[in-house]
């Protein structure tokens, strides 16, 4: 499951973006809040990420600008009659001011999303309403990440989508070649992990 992606933009097509991380390019489709703060191409952007099935197209993965806005695409899915389109045109009010919405049963504020009319938007308030905390989208983002914690996260899902299953393998080997080596660079950490891995698959 991937969580968060850091990497440069490769593309930026309205909606949908390219991130490289570790040579790889992931396609992610951003909320509006993401889509704002993103750099030009070729710069660096770190994202919350949602990893979904979808049927006809496999996986997708869904990029947000904080955990706020990812934790509120989760209820929003919750919601009967919501997909994950419509959570992120509802998005699009910012956490802040769904939370303002649905807990003042807003309901014509709610129907200014795309897709969402009166009677999503009032299903939208009743499951929502008594759930919501009061404080979602209103607290400070939490701590950002340090670099050690980014390669660490971005090494681990590299391995992942190269469908090594042993996630508690994958983290012993992540652990090792960050604390053989500490000053690399993510490219000889991903090549010294994908040597142990690919070594241990094979015995």
């Amino acid at each position: 499951m991937i969580e968060r992606l850091r990497g440069a933009v490769l593309e930026d097509s309205g909606g949908a973006i390219v991130v490289e991380v570790g040579g790889v390019g992931f396609r992610v489709r951003v909320s509006a809040g993401a889509a704002s703060a993103l750099p030009p191409v070729g710069g660096e952007t770190s994202l919350v990420v949602r990893t979904l099935v979808h049927r006809e197209d496999g996986f997708v993965l869904y990029g947000f600008a904080s955990a706020d806005e990812a934790e509120m695409f989760d209820r929003l899915r919750a919601v009967s009659g919501v997909g994950p389109a419509v959570a992120l045109n509802l998005l699009g009010l910012t956490p802040a001011g769904l939370r303002e919405a649905i807990l003042g049963k807003q309901v014509k504020r709610l129907t200014t999303a795309p897709g969402v009319g009166l009677r999503l938007a009032r299903r939208v308030i009743t499951e929502l309403a008594e759930s919501l905390p009061d404080d979602l989208g209103a607290g400070p983002e939490p701590a950002a990440p340090t670099p050690d914690e980014v390669r660490r996260r971005d090494l681990v899902s590299a391995f992942l989508n190269l469908q090594f299953s042993d996630r508690r393998r994958i983290e012993e080997v992540v652990s090792t070649v960050l604390a053989e080596n500490p000053g690399a660079d993510f490219a000889s950490h991903f090549r010294a992990g994908i040597t142990r891995l690919a070594a241990r698959s094979g015995s």
